[in-house]
């Protein structure tokens, strides 16, 4: 989902994700859109949220190995400046 801005393309997103619940249907929705993420852990007691579930990789093992964790990440950020160090774009 896309928008003019991140805010407007979470509250896309939310919908389209309650749509899908409400359908009784499972999905995995991979975002890099981190107000959608922290609506959903803060609203977790919220009855429309019971059927969301937050994962997140933690990538701070050795080599190419990452562990998916059930849960919120302590801080929700991207990986792009790593990447564009990498290739020496920043």
């Amino acid at each position: 989902f896309s928008g003019t801005a991140a805010d407007e393309a979470s509250t896309i997103a939310l919908s389209a994700l309650k749509m899908i619940d409400d359908k009784g249907c499972r999905a995995v929705f991979s975002t890099h859109l981190h107000d959608l993420a922290k609506n959903v852990a803060k609203n977790e007691s919220d009855a429309r949220f019971l059927h969301f579930d937050n994962l997140y990789i933690n990538s701070q093992t050795s080599g190419r190995r990452y562990a998916i964790i059930r849960g919120n990440p302590e801080k929700y950020e991207s990986k792009a400046v790593n990447i564009a160090r990498k290739y020496g774009i920043v």
